[in-house]
């Protein structure tokens, strides 16, 4: 390798001017040599007048008087070993030794111009002699060189004029990437993206477009080749698109599903008078401390449930839970319709061990904000039940006491609560809101009362029992009337259909009843099982007779014609609203329609993300909407809401199914439901 070739300040072409000065460094003559030089010796200098044999420069000039004071001479002059100062001499002895004049003018040649100021062994600038392909590109980074390994960094690291040579990519180079499904690519808005050369590195992939979770936006954006699968209403427009658009699914076609609601004319649901379809009726067997459950269309038991002794009085509320008082042990209870294990019948019970509600407990009857009130025939007083079902709360929240002895109760359409007491043969009126008594009646009439019920009229029908007569107040015209029917004997139990009668069972002569609302005419009497106490009202207006000594039910049509005689074990005793028609019709005055929603994605499982309804409410009605969720189709949650505007955001799930269900409340007039739906998503 070179040897290292540096000036102490790189002289380049620099001119000495009067005398030279002696740098050996430079290779000057007459340096360091005693013949041919003189060596400056700045310790041996004396005053310039009295030094033998000093030559002078004329162009130097005298020495100035300070500096002959102090024994400094002109720096270009020096002593040598003889004795003598001046110039340089030259040893010639032809030279004239009184020529002074020792001026060297003229440039000097430059140091060669190669170093290597980085110390990495490799020399650079101009006149390095070396192979040019040794010579170092950058003497400023002694990691660049030619012995240098090339690195991928974007520099010419070897000095061969390549930049990341062997490199997986050059400068400038570009290349095509996707990281989604190969099948997606180009799919929908999938889009592949671009990966350009950095340090000699492809970078990450740069625009690329992959599939994600469907949204409702006219995209496709999972890639399938689908736009918005998953994510539509039930008639595929986007959640909220379109408010003002009638598209949910159409109510009527699905007429088998309404509850207390039919079709009108113009393809939707509203609330009849004869539209009930309620599947089960609940009877009390009495000796067997039990209630039953059974189909309304079979007469099959469906279940059993264990109770408080001597059940006698039933009713429903708006869950289709079914309520009983139990005369013997002064309580009553709840049976849970569903959301309980049926195969241990306890669990369908609530509470466990009932609600006390006075002595000997002889009514139960439901108002229009599902709280249920309870007669006490010992301590004379109708008390207020309200429930939390999500909490499986119950508290006894009003006590109104009344002038007799309970035996029956209705509410009426104004939400009015009406009396039947016996030992005074009493008829009360009760606010159900202030639990204030607004008036008691005394009819007009002897009086046994005994079961009591409320037409769509508003009319109110009492059994007057031991009397073999009917008692009816009209509240329109506020006047009392009394029919009786040829051969019957002991009227008790009372109950009134969606039309124009009212139907009353005669336990002393083993038939049933059937007056006109309107008239007071009787129609018929019509033969049923033994000692009839209790009349239920079903879908379709059919008529149910509890037959107490021949443990059975007898189901007529509206016109008297025998359907159906199931048996009922355990003496059958009960007289008041056994199916949640009364209240439907003439209480809360409402219907329900409950659809059942599956959904539709792989896997099985959705977010549902709004309830969707349409439907004409006039003033003072409503249409309510509820939901509730399941993993299987039978196992249910408990209902959430109502939601009373559409859509209603729920952002629920993800389950496989979801029930809706309308409650429809009249108003001035009947409210309609024409449509009803629920937009889903994936998860």
């Amino acid at each position: 390798m070179r040897d290292r070739v540096n000036s102490l300040e790189r002289l380049r072409g620099y001119s000495v001017v009067a005398a030279l000065v002696c740098v050996p460094a430079i290779g000057l003559t007459g340096c360091g040599d005693d013949s041919t030089g003189t060596e400056s010796n700045s310790g041996t200098q004396g005053e310039s007048d009295s030094v033998a044999g000093t030559t002078s420069d004329a162009s130097a000039g005298p020495a100035s008087e300070s500096e002959s004071e102090s024994g400094n001479t002109d720096p270009t002059m020096g002593d040598t070993d003889g004795g003598t100062t001046g110039g340089t001499t030259t040893g010639d002895p032809t030279e004239d030794p009184t020529d002074t004049d020792t001026e060297t003018t003229g440039p000097i040649d430059p140091p060669p111009e190669c170093y290597d100021d980085d110390m990495d062994g490799y020399n650079a600038g101009p006149d390095c002699e070396d192979d040019p392909s040794q010579l170092d590109c950058d003497d400023g980074d002694g990691a660049i060189n030619p012995g240098a390994e090339e690195v991928c960094d974007g520099i010419d690291n070897n000095c061969d004029g390549g930049v990341d040579e062997g490199c997986p990519c050059q400068p400038g180079d570009e290349a095509p990437c996707y990281g989604g499904p190969p099948e997606t690519e180009g799919v929908g808005e999938c889009a592949a993206g671009l990966q350009t050369c950095v340090d000699g590195q492809l970078s990450d992939c740069q625009g690329q477009i992959t599939p994600t979770d469907e949204i409702c936006n006219g995209l496709d954006e999972n890639c399938n080749d689908e736009i918005d699968e998953g994510v539509l209403t039930v008639c595929g427009w986007c959640p909220g698109a379109n408010p003002d658009v009638t598209c949910e699914e159409n109510v009527c076609p699905d007429a088998e599903e309404l509850n207390g609601l039919d079709c009108d004319p113009d393809d939707g649901a509203t609330l009849g008078e004869e539209t009930v379809e309620l599947n089960h009726i609940w009877i009390p067997s009495t000796n067997e401390n039990r209630l039953g459950k059974y189909n309304t269309e079979t007469g099959e038991l469906l279940g059993k449930y264990n109770i408080g002794s001597s059940p006698s009085r039933t009713s429903i509320d708006q869950n289709f839970d079914a309520w009983v008082a139990c005369r013997g042990n002064a309580r009553v209870y709840q049976v849970w319709a569903q959301n309980c294990d049926e195969s241990d019948p306890l669990d369908c019970v609530r509470p466990p061990g009932g609600i006390a509600v006075g002595g000997g407990p002889r009514t139960a009857v439901t108002d229009e904000k599902n709280r249920v009130w309870v007669g006490s025939y010992n301590d004379k007083d109708m008390r207020r039940i309200v429930q939390d079902d999500d909490l499986e709360f119950y508290e006894v929240d009003l006590i109104v006491p009344v002038p007799g002895n309970v035996y029956g109760a209705t509410i009426d359409s104004n939400n009015k609560l009406w009396t039947s007491e016996r030992g005074g043969g009493l008829v009360s009126r009760i606010d159900t809101e202030t639990g204030q008594i607004e008036k008691t009646y005394v009819p007009p009439f002897p009086r046994s009362l005994y079961g009591i019920a409320v037409d769509r009229k508003d009319g109110i029908w009492l059994g007057n029992w031991s009397l073999n007569t009917v008692l009816h107040y009209k509240q329109e015209t506020d006047e009392w009337f009394q029919y009786q029917a040829p051969g019957v004997s002991l009227t008790r139990g009372v109950g009134c259909d969606g039309g124009d009668h009212c139907w009353v069972a005669n336990s002393g002569s083993d038939n049933v009843s059937k007056f006109n609302i309107i008239t007071g005419e009787l129609v018929a009497n019509y033969p049923v099982g033994a000692h009839p106490l209790g009349i239920s009202i079903g879908d379709g207006d059919t008529v149910f007779a509890i037959n107490r000594n021949s443990n059975n039910a007898t189901k007529l049509d509206n016109d008297g014609n025998p359907l159906l005689t199931f048996p009922v074990t355990g003496s059958p005793y009960a007289y008041s609203d056994m199916t949640g028609y009364a209240l439907l019709n003439f209480v809360a005055q409402q219907g329900f329609w409950i659809k059942t929603f599956e959904c539709q994605l792989d896997p099985p499982s959705c977010v549902w993300e709004s309830l969707h309804w349409q439907g004409t409410i006039p003033p003072n009605a409503s249409i309510e909407i509820d939901y509730r969720l399941s993993d299987d189709g039978m196992n249910w949650g408990p209902w959430q809401g109502p939601y009373l505007n559409s859509p209603a955001p729920i952002g629920a799930g993800p389950t496989q199914y979801l029930q809706m269900r309308a409650t429809l409340k009249i108003g001035d007039e009947a409210p309609v439901l024409e449509k009803m739906g629920v937009a889903y998503g994936v998860p």
